[in-house]
């Protein structure tokens, strides 16, 4: 079977950090090990600004992108007539079934309007399966966007049943690895680019690290808003250029991942592990007094307030602090106390997912 996937863009420029579609490619080279699926795999636009770890991931299964731009005013500048011919070069691989990463930047708020349209038309015309991966569970917000089946990795689930485009897969690895490794006692706070736009989560960031620091327990943190020693003196800082495969290992061995990103993708390969994932509500400010213990000015409390963030459904598998109660303390302690034997309790919510067919089984339904 020969399958490609096409993700939007690895760059901060164009998709501000999101590493959902680069999570889905890895996904990909791990399950193409078989063999019975043969990869290619195409950015769509490529940009000066990559993180280090997705950079080599790129390079390692030799993927370039369909166009380079620096800017959007550079990308809009293209003639249509070079997108079309350069789309049609990727498909004289002729693949059996094409998957786009992810819903939210081709279907929901496409990023990159004047190229998505020609790709879908062509698409068509070949008639060649397009299947889009879902990997933060947007789909379920907008069930209408039913022209395409939607392959969704479980976890999350969002307490919503499958709708009948949707096809769900195991987001393990492999069903050969071992069972889930001992904690190593440190918790992590996860966060991404884009969250940086929005002060509830700044808010959420600082509240939630202040709460981690008077748990006693060692601390690390990725991609933190902003210096995460400020607030929990004891975090240590993961460099981003850690691979997406190391990752992966790190991540099964936490006591527990902290995030305000209801959709964290990296939260998702988290629970997959049977790691206990805790998730910061962001649409819950917390009152004056707290706000400025915690340095926040009562005007960006307000500017807050007005916010707009994306619907926030809390995962089936997720805890849900809520940052301005004292009970939130209260609930990270009681994960805390469940998670002093886990090794049992990580393997019973692993072995969910072992029911699900993996990634290279679904796709080979459409061929």
């Amino acid at each position: 079977m020969r399958a490609l996937l096409i993700f939007p863009s690895a760059s901060l420029t164009f998709m501000a950090g999101s590493i959902g579609e680069l999570t889905a490619l890895m996904r990909a080279v791990e399950s193409s090990r078989d063999k019975t699926v043969q990869w290619r795999y195409l950015e769509l636009v490529g940009g000066p600004d990559v993180i280090a770890r997705s950079r080599r991931l790129l390079s390692s299964v030799g993927c370039e992108p369909l166009l380079t731009a620096g800017s959007l005013e550079d990308l809009y500048g293209t003639p249509v007539s070079t997108i079309r011919k350069r789309l049609e070069r990727v498909l004289r691989f002729r693949p059996d079934v094409v998957v786009l990463s992810s819903f939210r930047a081709f279907v929901q708020f496409p990023k990159f309007p004047g190229l998505i349209p020609h790709l879908f038309q062509l698409l068509s015309r070949r008639q060649i399966p397009t299947l889009i991966l879902d990997p933060c569970g947007d789909s379920f917000l907008y069930p209408s966007m039913t022209e395409h089946d939607v392959l969704l990795p479980a976890p999350f689930t969002y307490r919503y049943e499958p709708l009948p485009h949707q096809k769900t897969f195991s987001s393990i690895v492999s069903r050969e690895q071992e069972a889930p490794p001992a904690p190593d006692g440190e918790w992590l706070w996860l966060a991404a680019p884009w969250m940086g736009h929005f002060l509830r989560f700044q808010i959420a960031e600082r509240i939630a690290l202040s709460l981690l620091a008077q748990l006693a327990a060692p601390v690390s943190s990725l991609g933190a808003l902003g210096d995460p020693r400020i607030w929990c003196p004891q975090c240590t800082v993961m460099k981003d250029n850690v691979s997406f495969r190391r990752l992966d290992q790190i991540i099964a061995r936490k006591a527990a991942v902290v995030t305000a990103n209801a959709r964290s993708v990296l939260a998702a390969r988290a629970a997959s592990w049977g790691v206990p994932v805790v998730v910061v509500d962001p649409t819950r400010l917390p009152s004056k007094r707290l706000a400025q213990a915690h340095g926040v000015s009562l005007e960006d409390l307000e500017r807050a307030r007005g916010e707009r963030i994306p619907k926030f459904p809390v995962p089936v598998e997720a805890v849900t602090l809520e940052p301005g109660r004292r009970a939130a303390l209260d609930a990270l302690r009681r994960v805390q106390r469940n998670e002093a034997s886990s090794v049992a309790l990580r393997k019973e919510r692993r072995g969910a997912y072992d029911n699900y067919p993996d990634f290279a089984q679904v796709l080979a339904e459409y061929v």
